[in-house]
């Protein structure tokens, strides 16, 4: 990939910190993402679109708060979807609340189980810093606790008996519980300046998988009796584990979604999950918790990072994908009598489609964009890894670029006899037990050493 860089972000070799920057694209890279928003992706997202209005008159709803940062595009999608069929559309509302600003205030505490929890959504190393980033503590909040049990942030994070022996400190557990309290305080005021916590005519927007946002919403309402957990609408509900996805949610999956049938087709949208939220995603730094502004709550955004300016050095690219979409969206010859299970059964299709089989121009695109998580400043990935070995020439280098976050692009640009492999292979894998599938997955990747490892992120 010419052009492109990996690059150290920092020169402690525990932290197995980098950062890759996207190349510059050239013309027709330019010209494929268009294409990739306005044949793939256009009738996707306005079937997503359509789904949600109609679900929202059937709930009665007059506001749909759409979540910061995947849920820019949705909300543009959204609008655009009403105004072409002349549909009356709830309040479009874009709230700033993600899995960083409101962990903590949902947990209260830090165990070792919530730490080994962020430690499992890996970009890098899990170190003390990045764990307790996963729940919005970082700066000098981050150095105080550290401080009280002797740890720096760039020190890997230990696991079982050791962890748990550290933070049984008092003074450990007196200052997350100080923090907790605050980031409680100011994320009900915050619910209650966007009006969802002023009864059920609301619902939350995103793509997805877990829930896990309305689920610290939910945590919440428990301990805040003016802070209801609103219902929650996405694009796909999905886990390798069906129990991830909490029962007592009021949570649905337009597009996908694992409970109405646990099959490779329903889950197309899960195996590109990175692709989408590399598009959906706003040019913004993650929210990171609050902050009071006078009389009102204003989000913490992250500030400049590389990881940040890999995104942005994505944008032009990503931009493309969005005209080609709101182009795609303007056509709207997808759209005409088609009904709610057509829709759907379309958009599977579609995204299925995607998954295991894309085009070379969309494979291009991709190699172009970058997955980041927000509590990882100092690290940034292609969706699809560079290294494209021969699967039978050298099977253990071809192994360690599964580790791609869109796997499917990496497998089909190494031979569309992969492809056809991979998708036989999940299709088999998506019906066997949890422990199975995931055994299954790690026994691959561990065969072969590869510096971009990467566990899916628990959404």
């Amino acid at each position: 990939m010419t052009g492109s860089s990996w690059a150290p972000a920092a020169p402690d070799p525990t932290t197995c910190s980098e950062v890759w920057l996207p190349p510059k694209p050239t013309a027709a890279v330019l010209d494929a993402a268009r294409r990739l928003g306005r044949v793939t992706l256009a009738p996707v997202l306005a079937a997503f679109a359509t789904l949600l209005l109609s679900e929202s008159r059937r709930r009665g709803l007059d506001r749909l708060a759409f979540l910061a940062r995947d849920g820019h595009l949705l909300m543009t999608v959204t609008a655009l979807v009403a105004a072409g069929a002349s549909i009356t559309s709830p309040q479009l509302l874009y709230v700033h609340l993600t899995r960083r600003s409101t962990a903590l205030a949902a947990a209260g505490h830090l165990q070792a189980p919530e730490l080994s929890l962020a430690a499992g959504v890996r970009a890098g190393a899990a170190t003390w810093g990045s764990a307790l980033a996963y729940y919005g503590i970082d700066g000098d909040a981050a150095g105080e606790l550290l401080a009280s049990i002797g740890a720096k942030e760039t020190s890997l994070l230990p696991h079982g008996s050791q962890l748990a022996g550290l933070i049984e400190h008092d003074h450990w557990q007196s200052q997350v519980r100080s923090l907790a309290r605050q980031r409680r305080d100011l994320l009900a005021a915050y619910l209650r300046q966007s009006r969802l916590a002023d009864g059920s005519s609301a619902a939350i927007v995103d793509i997805g998988w877990r829930a896990t946002i309305q689920h610290n919403l939910m945590r919440l309402a428990a301990t805040i009796n003016d802070a209801p957990c609103p219902a929650g609408l996405y694009l796909g509900l999905w886990a390798d584990d069906p129990g991830a996805i909490p029962t007592g949610l009021d949570c649905t999956g337009l597009i996908t979604d694992l409970r109405r049938r646990r099959r490779l087709d329903e889950a197309g949208a899960w195996y590109v999950a990175c692709l989408l939220e590399a598009i959906c995603r706003a040019d913004e730094g993650t929210t990171v918790g609050y902050r009071c502004a006078g009389n009102t709550v204003e989000p913490i955004l992250a500030g400049p990072g590389p990881a940040r300016s890999a995104e942005s050095r994505s944008q032009e690219v990503v931009a493309q994908v969005r005209a080609g979409v709101i182009e795609g969206i303007a056509e709207r010859h997808f759209l005409t009598s088609a009904n709610n299970l057509q829709l759907r059964s379309d958009a599977q299709r579609r995204l299925l489609r995607l998954a295991f089989f894309p085009d070379a121009g969309e494979i291009v695109v991709a190699s172009h964009l970058v997955h980041t998580e927000g509590h990882a400043p100092d690290w940034s990935s292609p969706l699809v890894l560079d290294d494209r070995p021969n699967p039978l020439l050298t099977p253990r280098r071809w192994l360690a670029g599964l580790a791609s976050p869109w796997r499917g692009g990496y497998v089909m640009a190494t031979g569309r006899g992969a492809a056809h492999l991979h998708r036989g292979l999940e299709s088999l894998l998506i019906m066997a037990p949890p422990g199975l599938r995931q055994s299954i997955r790690r026994f691959a990747l561990g065969l072969a050493t590869s510096r971009h490892r990467l566990i899916r992120p628990r959404r």
